[in-house]
Parts: structure tokens; C-alpha cells; sequence
């Protein structure tokens, strides 16, 4: 394994001259830790007096850029930065906000606030005011309930609530009556442990009318709090689907010359950066599709 100096050198080398030698910048950065990958950052700075981060900006676009400046920014902070996109540019961004959000552990989320209160206020110096008031300050309704309830503390099991029980709540809030209750969802899918969750949503297409829980979401909501529901929903059930899900949709965007780059960047956050695999495969991919 090259030394933090050796690989700071090489990517130097390949941002110079006509056009950036991308293999070289895939082969390197996506092989390494998130500690290698500040070391590199550092050896960089040193030999060079520039920011990487700043520098890749100078140097890639499109969707690869995305990926490179996750895998430099780290999960956490990417996050953070996608928040702040998703809330302060053109329009609120309600997909990415969900889609960053949903899977994240307790110590990820508290970790994710801290990183975004840190970073200035986009085209100004000032910190930010926190995540969840300027979550409050962006949406509304119940969708705005949901995100900000994603921002507590979940249980580490059910909460005090049995399997059984949860499930037949959420009958009662939905297929069970007229209407829907939809602060017992957004209770019961934002307090329990996701282990529980999945459980809860087994058991409920067993015993009620045989509709799985993402029918339940689809034929009982709509709008914003139908995607955040749902996208919990998915993840529970089956993690690795639900990205899955997620680069379906951004590769149908692409084809449509829809511009893409919030959902590329939520598409490429976290969950996916925090794998040494997952960045080698999400690059490569993302690599093959911009060709």
C-alpha cells in the first residue's frame, strides 16, 4: 500500500495536464479508509499548499464529481453538506432530506447535526442555526412531523410496544378505519428500533388482509409524507433494495436528461461512502453510466 505522500503525488500528477486522469483518481481514492483518505487529504495540502476537496471541484463534474467529494468529505460531513444543499437551494429538496435521513443510526444522526451546525450558511460565514429548526423553518405538515421525529433518538427495541400490538395500531390507523391517523405512523416508524420495525410490518401482511405495509403507505398517503413513510418502509425490509431503488431511479433520470445532481448526491451518501466496496462499485458505476 502506497504511503499517504505517494498517493497525494499520484493524484497531483493526474490532475495535470490535458484533462484529469480519472482512473487514477478512482483506483486511489476508492481503495482507501476514511483515516487514509484525511491523511491523504493532509499529505496533499502539504505538498501542494491546496485544499483536495477544492481541488477535485477544479478538476471533475457531474455525477463522478459527487462521489469523489463524498468519499473526501467522509460520511458524516457529506451528509451535513447534502442537507444543506436540500434545504438552502433552489426550492426544498424533500426526497433528499428523507433519503439522507432514514437508516441512520442514533450516534449517526447526533454525529450528522453536530456536522452541519459546523459548516457556514451557503454564500455566507455565519454558522448555521440547527438542522431541526431549519428542517422546521423549510417544510410543513405532517411531512415536517416526520422529518423531525427522524431526528430523535429511537428506541433500541420496541419501545416498550409488542410486535402484535404495533401492528394492530397501525391497522386501526389505517385499512381499519375511515381516514387515516397519521401521527400513529409516524410514531410507530420513527420510535421503534429497525429490527422491530421489520417485524411489526412481517407480521402485519400476515394477519391483515394480506396487503404489505408499502401498499398500506401507497393506498392510505400521498405527497411527501407518502415517500418518507415508504422510503422507511423499503429500508427496513430490505436495506441493500432500497439503494438499489435509489440508483433505478437516478439511472431513469439520467436517460431522460433529467438533472440530477440532489439525488445524486443523497443516492451516494453515507450508508454507500462507508464502504470501502460500496465507493468502488458506486464510482464505477456512476463512471460507466456518464460514458
Amino acid at each position: 500500500m502506497p504511503s499517504a505522500a505517494e498517493d497525494a503525488a499520484a493524484l497531483l500528477k493526474a490532475f495535470k495536464g490535458l484533462g484529469t486522469n480519472e482512473s487514477v483518481v478512482t483506483s486511489i481514492l476508492t481503495h482507501r479508509t476514511p483515516q487514509q483518505i484525511e491523511e491523504i487529504k493532509h499529505a496533499f495540502h502539504a505538498q501542494t499548499g491546496k485544499d483536495l476537496e477544492k481541488e477535485v471541484e477544479s478538476e471533475l463534474s457531474g455525477g463522478y464529481l459527487a462521489v469523489i467529494k463524498g468519499i473526501l468529505k467522509g460520511p458524516i460531513r457529506y451528509d451535513a453538506y447534502v442537507l444543506q444543499e436540500a434545504i438552502y437551494g433552489l426550492g426544498t429538496n424533500e426526497h433528499a432530506l428523507v433519503e439522507i435521513l432514514v437508516g441512520r443510526t442514533n450516534d449517526e444522526i447526533d454525529a450528522i447535526e453536530k456536522a452541519y451546525e459546523a459548516q457556514p450558511v451557503i454564500g455566507s460565514k455565519k454558522p448555521h442555526q440547527s438542522l431541526a429548526k431549519d428542517i422546521a423553518e423549510d417544510t410543513s405538515g405532517d411531512f415536517k412531523v416526520l422529518l423531525l421525529s427522524l431526528l430523535e433518538h429511537r428506541a433500541k427495541g420496541a419501545g416498550g410496544a409488542s410486535v402484535e400490538a404495533d401492528a394492530e395500531e397501525l391497522f386501526k390507523a389505517g385499512e381499519g378505519k375511515i381516514g387515516t391517523n397519521e401521527q400513529k405512523f409516524i410514531e410507530i416508524f420513527t420510535k421503534r428500533s429497525y429490527a422491530h420495525l421489520k417485524e411489526v410490518f412481517h407480521h402485519y401482511e400476515n394477519h391483515h388482509k394480506h396487503h404489505s405495509i408499502v401498499q398500506v403507505i401507497d393506498s392510505e398517503f400521498s405527497g411527501s409524507l407518502k415517500y418518507g413513510l415508504k422510503a422507511i418502509a423499503q429500508f427496513v425490509l430490505n436495506p441493500a433494495g432500497f439503494y438499489a431503488e435509489l440508483f433505478k431511479q437516478w439511472y431513469q433520470r439520467r436517460v431522460r436528461g433529467v438533472n440530477c445532481d440532489f439525488f445524486t448526491n443523497s443516492c451516494f451518501s453515507s450508508h454507500l461512502l462507508s464502504f470501502d466496496h460500496g465507493q468502488h462499485n458506486a464510482v464505477l458505476y456512476f463512471h460507466s453510466c456518464e460514458m
